[in-house]
């Protein structure tokens, strides 16, 4: 028994040590840097054309899409070819995933969106389309880490026409999840539907299989599209800061978030997987603008205007400008030019970025949650 009790002891020391020594990783202007509180602050990658960095679920590792060399070089305007890349935030290495056709040169080649991971982190997924190219249906590609097989599936799954970029991907308990146009009809059909030659589909999004294959369709709000998961109980839904209303995934009503008579929404919270009743983060819209508040045991300890906390296209291909350490005790975030972080009494400010852009902040695994 004292030899359980020891060992128990043992991991749970390491796993706060662990938590403790996890670097914030950060991109900006194209470069991913790591900083921790005892080294400060340190360059991982040194290119500068690289995506928002998605964390593992384990928080060991970052992928993330970067342009490649060619179509940097040739100048390429636009949506660039990409390669998909992995980099290992103890070893500080990181390794390319994928390659272009043989032949492509300059802005010739496969743009592929920022991957996402798998739920057990055995897996990435992104899309991906040929430069310059509007394709119909999105190309669906899933990555082993395991033995690094690749599977590229040509899905049934529509594009949306007024989106130049391959779509990012979502990978929820229901699915992988692409925005499309979808044909109009219940919003919750199980049987997916095939759009007409030429007819014009609803704004929506599908839910696929790993293999590609299209399980259902859901219609999402006109305004507000949804950028994220979002939790409440054991329910699963299409999340969206702005406040438009959540569409489940998991065979239950949406939720309106405005109560009737209500002039604010009810909020969303970020917080830590591993802690959530530690800091986390709420985001509120007054009177048209964004409010991010960061909380401790229920109470706001800071507050500012945010209204690029999200960064986004018309796709899932995002970035957040705030973050939690896994140990849910500090908050990191961007506001008035600088980086900061909270422990939940003070906050420090640990970078002045002079100008320079931030394209996604991690930390450790986050998720959302309503109330």
């Amino acid at each position: 028994m004292l030899t359980r009790l020891l060992s128990l002891l043992v991991m749970v020391l390491l796993s706060a040590a662990s938590a403790a020594t996890a670097p914030l990783v950060a991109n900006i202007d194209g470069d991913l840097w790591s900083w921790t509180a005892s080294s400060g602050w340190t360059q991982l990658t040194h290119w500068g054309h690289n995506g928002s960095p998605v964390l593992s679920p384990d928080g060991r590792m970052v992928a993330y899409a970067s342009v490649t060399e060619e179509a940097v070089r040739a100048h390429a305007m636009g949506w660039s070819p990409t390669n998909i890349w992995l980099l290992d935030l103890a070893s500080r290495t990181a390794s390319r995933l994928t390659v272009q056709p043989p032949g492509a040169r300059g802005a010739e080649g496969l743009v592929r969106s920022t991957p996402t991971w798998s739920p057990d982190g055995q897996f990435l997924a992104w899309t991906q389309k040929t430069a310059g190219t509007q394709p119909a249906r999105h190309t669906l590609v899933v990555y082993s880490l395991s033995n690094a097989a690749t599977l590229v599936a040509a899905t049934a799954a529509r594009t949306l026409s007024v989106s130049p970029a391959p779509a990012g991907v979502l990978w929820s308990p229901a699915g992988l999840i692409v925005l499309g146009e979808i044909p109009s009809g219940p919003a919750h059909g199980l049987t997916p539907l095939e759009l007409k030659p030429g007819e014009r589909g609803t704004f929506g999004a599908s839910v696929l299989t790993a293999a590609g294959d299209v399980v259902r369709h859901v219609i999402l709000p006109e305004a507000g599209a949804p950028t994220h998961l979002t939790r409440r109980g054991n329910a699963v839904y299409l999340g969206s800061l702005e406040g438009s209303p959540l569409v489940s995934l998991t065979g239950g009503a949406d939720v309106d978030r405005l109560a009737p008579g209500a002039l604010d929404t009810t909020p969303e919270r970020m917080v830590a997987v591993r802690a959530p009743q530690g800091l986390a983060f709420r985001f509120l819209m007054r009177e048209m603008t964004m409010i991010c508040q960061v909380m401790r045991a229920g109470k706001v300890i800071r507050q500012w205007p945010c209204q690029n906390v999200r960064l986004t296209g018309p796709d899932f291909d995002e970035g957040f400008e705030v973050t939690l350490a896994p140990d849910g005790r500090q908050a990191a975030y961007v506001r008035d030019g600088a980086l900061f972080v909270h422990d939940g009494h003070t906050e420090r400010r640990i970078l002045e970025l002079q100008g320079r852009d931030v394209y996604g902040l991690v930390w450790g695994p986050v998720e959302f949650r309503l109330p």
